[in-house]
């Protein structure tokens, strides 16, 4: 249902890429007009969730891993895509992050498809000492 709404589309987006977009490169792979890109990047960026990078007179966004809340919007987009999988398959696995990456951290046998992120495998007494490089570890199973 959300999949509809213009908002949804760009958090997604920018959730699901380490790219930086402009608004008209937001608009087409959204698929929405340039100036509904626009008022959506200009809200996020108001919002301090995006990082604007500026070239000329061209902006590029993509979003701010240093902000908490636009970390963890990204942690939700991510966790729902892989979610449902883990499930399925019975894989214990923690989604972990902090201000330079996110990684899906599977422990013990499985795989998760996600090409949102990379994948780590791990036993689980390597995964407690790699658990404190990062801000927050979220569970998936």
């Amino acid at each position: 249902m959300l999949e509809k709404y213009a908002l949804w589309k760009v958090v997604n987006i920018l959730a699901t890429s380490d790219n930086e977009y402009s608004v008209r490169e937001m608009a087409r792979a959204a698929n929405i007009g340039p100036g509904t890109s626009k008022q959506c990047l200009d809200y996020l960026n108001k919002n301090s969730l995006l990082k604007k990078r500026v070239i000329g007179n061209l902006y590029q966004y993509s979003l701010d891993q240093s902000n908490p809340v636009a970390r963890q919007i990204r942690n939700s987009v991510i966790i729902s895509s892989v979610l449902n999988e883990a499930k399925k398959k019975s894989i214990k696995a923690y989604l972990c992050s902090n201000d330079d990456e996110t990684i899906i951290i599977i422990v013990g046998e499985g795989e998760i498809k996600s090409s949102e992120v990379k994948k780590l495998h791990l036993t689980e007494s390597h995964f407690e000492s790699v658990r404190k490089n990062y801000k927050d570890v979220i569970t998936i199973n």
